[in-house]
């Protein structure tokens, strides 16, 4: 299984990913159109209850979908040098996909990677405007 540490370079690498987005992709209001940081929350918990990596997977496809339909270019499908969120937060997936070979330790692993992409979205909003 992946260690916790790894889990977590890889939400750093996210950070790195979105660049200076990192302070206005997010939003504490799931009104906002902006990713609510509460939904990496609730991904946390359906990765709990889910029976295979590609139940994720796809709701992941989904929420990016549907903030195309919906032009919403704040939101999972906003651009973040040249890559949609959606995508970049399915990479870091597919890594722990690959590192761990059995749906249960995968979907372990999501749940904690989700967990520590929710504290660290809520790091990222409260930045001031000079950054970290």
């Amino acid at each position: 299984m992946m260690t916790k540490k790894e889990i977590i370079d890889l939400v750093k690498e996210i950070g790195s990913d979105i660049g200076n987005k990192k302070r206005s992709l997010f939003s504490e209001n799931e009104n906002s159109g902006k990713i609510g940081n509460n939904q990496f929350r609730e991904l946390a918990s359906i990765c709990h209850s889910a029976e295979c990596y590609e139940e994720i997977e796809l709701l992941i496809k989904y929420n990016t979908a549907k903030s195309i339909k919906n032009n919403n270019d704040e939101s999972w499908a906003v651009f973040c040098e040249n890559k949609r969120f959606g995508n970049i937060v399915i990479e870091k997936m597919k890594k722990i996909h690959e590192f761990e070979k059995e749906d249960e330790e995968v979907l372990k692993s999501l749940e904690a990677f989700f967990g520590y992409l929710y504290w660290q979205a809520r790091i990222w909003t409260s930045l001031d405007e000079k950054g970290e």
